[in-house]
C-alpha cells in the first residue's frame, strides 16, 4: 500500500519591501492625484506615516536636504515629493515600476503615449513635456532633447510622431487635478 505524504500548503507571505510598497503606493497605479497614499495635497506627516522615508546619512560638512523635498523609493523606484506650506504639491516619478492604469510610465515609448490619445506637448528648459486630454494632473517628460533650431512653442501629435522611435517617457510628474 503506497504511503500518502501530508501536503503542507504555505501561503506566500509578502516581503517587508512588498508590504512597504503596498502601504505607501497601494496598487502602484499612477493617477493625476498621486499613487496610493502618496497624494498631492497630503501633509508631510501623512506621507511620512504611509511611506518609509529614510533620514539622510550626512557626511561631515554635508548639508541636509531642503525642507521642501522628500526623496525616497517605492520599491526600486526613486520618488520625490515636493513640498509647499507643509503639503505635497508635486510628485516626481523616476522609475518604471509605477504606471498609469494603461501602463504609461517611465520607459514607455512615445508611440504608446500617442496611442493613449492626442498628446499635446510643450518645450521648456530644453525638455519636452507631454500631457493627454482627460488625464489632468499627469505630465510626461520625454527623453528626446530638441536640437538647436528645432524649438517649438507647441508640439502636436503629428510632430511628436516624428520623434525618433527610441524616444521614451523618462519622468512622470503628478500635480493633482484641480
Amino acid at each position: 500500500m503506497p504511503y500518502a505524504l501530508p501536503v503542507l500548503l504555505v501561503a506566500n507571505k509578502p516581503t517587508p519591501l512588498e508590504r512597504e510598497m503596498k502601504r505607501c503606493a497601494g496598487k502602484l497605479t499612477l493617477t493625476g492625484d498621486g499613487v496610493g497614499a502618496l497624494r498631492v495635497g497630503a501633509s508631510v506627516a501623512q506621507v511620512r506615516k504611509a511611506c518609509h522615508i529614510p533620514k539622510p546619512r550626512l557626511k561631515k560638512g554635508e548639508r541636509p536636504p531642503p525642507d521642501d523635498l522628500l526623496e525616497f523609493k517605492i520599491g526600486p523606484t526613486p520618488v520625490q515629493a515636493q513640498i509647499e506650506d507643509g503639503r505635497v504639491w508635486r510628485i516626481v516619478i523616476d522609475g518604471p515600476l509605477l504606471t498609469t492604469g494603461d501602463r504609461l510610465g517611465v520607459g514607455s515609448p512615445v508611440a504608446a503615449l500617442l496611442a493613449a490619445g492626442p498628446a499635446r506637448a510643450s518645450q521648456g528648459e530644453g525638455v519636452i513635456y507631454a500631457s493627454l486630454p482627460g488625464r489632468c494632473g499627469l505630465i510626461f517628460q520625454l527623453s528626446y532633447r530638441p536640437r538647436r533650431g528645432e524649438d517649438r512653442d507647441a508640439w502636436t501629435p503629428d510632430t511628436l510622431a516624428l520623434l525618433p522611435a527610441n524616444t521614451t517617457i523618462e519622468r512622470v510628474m503628478i500635480s493633482g487635478c484641480r
